[in-house]
């Protein structure tokens, strides 16, 4: 099953939309994205993909064990979650193994 994103897009000044990676439009136009996944309700209400995938680690601290603050694809900054360290490598296998 697809887990991934592709947003067709229309650029201004170009004719036809173009497929365009998720997190590539995340990374080159974040608050479209990001209002564009607001109005339609969220992200995983619109795609139904309940998998998620790292964008970027923002931050990392110890509390009982070793944790990163994950931002992820598709979702603002706000919405980061702190997860443990072992979790974000099962994520990042998970990523490769695509």
């Amino acid at each position: 099953k697809k887990t991934k994103v592709k947003l067709r897009v229309k650029w201004a000044g170009d004719s036809k939309p173009t497929l365009v990676d998720e997190r590539a439009f995340q990374e080159d136009c974040p608050t479209m994205l990001y209002t564009y996944w607001r109005s339609r309700g969220t992200r995983e209400k619109a795609t139904g993909i309940k998998l998620f995938h790292i964008f970027g680690i923002c931050d990392w601290r110890v509390k009982d064990k070793l944790e990163f603050k994950v931002h992820w694809v598709g979702y603002p900054p706000e919405q980061s979650t702190w997860e443990l360290a072992w979790r974000v490598k099962d994520f990042v296998e998970g990523m490769h193994a695509e």
